[in-house]
């Protein structure tokens, strides 16, 4: 870490293993690490951990690290869970109580977005071809579901008002909305 005051080196003892570093959409900072988020901020002694949540994976996923992580602009923080069989969105707040836990039968899911109403947007392999869905927060069932007509990889993709933008590793590019 970088002092920006005068541009020295800083030591930065971090209180966890961390695996991903975080930036809400609440405009706080956070530290991800397994099924643990932690808000922190810079203090003039240091790291501050201002407030955390954890949620009990162990009965509905296989890892315990999510593949991604967010905090949506009311400070509610989404874990995304991918494997070879299925996707999982969940909802915490920083108290660790549940707002949501929906999983969908899609292999290989990105999550692409998640928007200001707290709806998740993901993507996978479903048979034959690539298949998208959006997850309201405190719904376990998909608000949408639509079929790609072709592609077997997500690569990523893009949220605009009105669309979801939604890019295949064959070279397709799919638009789907307004």
């Amino acid at each position: 870490m970088v002092d920006r005051g005068d541009g020295s080196r800083q030591a930065l003892t971090l209180p966890i293993d961390v695996h991903r570093y975080v930036i809400g959409a609440d405009g706080r900072t956070y530290l991800l690490s397994e099924n643990v988020i932690q808000e922190w901020w810079f203090t003039p002694s240091g790291m501050e951990i201002v407030q955390s949540a954890t949620w009990d994976y162990r009965k509905f996923t296989i890892g315990a690290t999510p593949s991604d992580a967010g905090v949506t602009p009311e400070g509610i923080v989404w874990f995304f869970y991918a494997s070879l069989r299925d996707a999982r969105v969940v909802w915490l707040d920083m108290s660790s109580r549940l707002h949501g836990n929906a999983r969908y039968f899609i292999r290989h899911g990105e999550i692409i977005a998640v928007d200001a109403n707290a709806v998740a947007y993901v993507c996978g392999a479903s048979r034959p071809n690539l298949e998208c869905v959006a997850f309201a927060r405190r719904s376990e069932e998909p608000i949408w579901t639509i079929r790609l007509e072709r592609g077997e990889n997500v690569t990523g993709g893009a949220l605009v008002p009105g669309r979801l933008y939604v890019a295949t590793a064959e070279g397709q590019l799919y638009a789907i909305g307004e």
